[in-house]
């Protein structure tokens, strides 16, 4: 097994599900913080902004996992 292969078992094996569990995880967060938002917060400015940070977050979150998996790709398309 050369390089290739020890590429491609860490990119299936560790950082595949890493990233796909972080997707859900932001995507759970910014979910949230809508319901905090728009369901809970209702007339408490508090809750609001809390639920608008997390709408916040949960959209970094998604674009920094967005960003990984494409370089994770482009990475493994140079060496397989």
């Amino acid at each position: 097994m050369g390089l290739e292969g020890i590429v491609t078992k860490i990119e299936i094996f560790v950082l595949n599900p890493l990233i796909y569990t972080l997707v859900v995880l932001s995507s759970l967060v910014f979910i949230w913080g809508v319901i905090n938002t728009w369901v809970i917060g209702g007339d408490d400015p508090e809750k609001v902004a809390q639920g608008r940070r997390h709408i916040v977050w949960g959209i970094v979150g998604l674009v920094i996992m967005s960003v990984a998996f494409g370089i994770i790709n482009l990475i493994s398309s140079i060496y397989i």
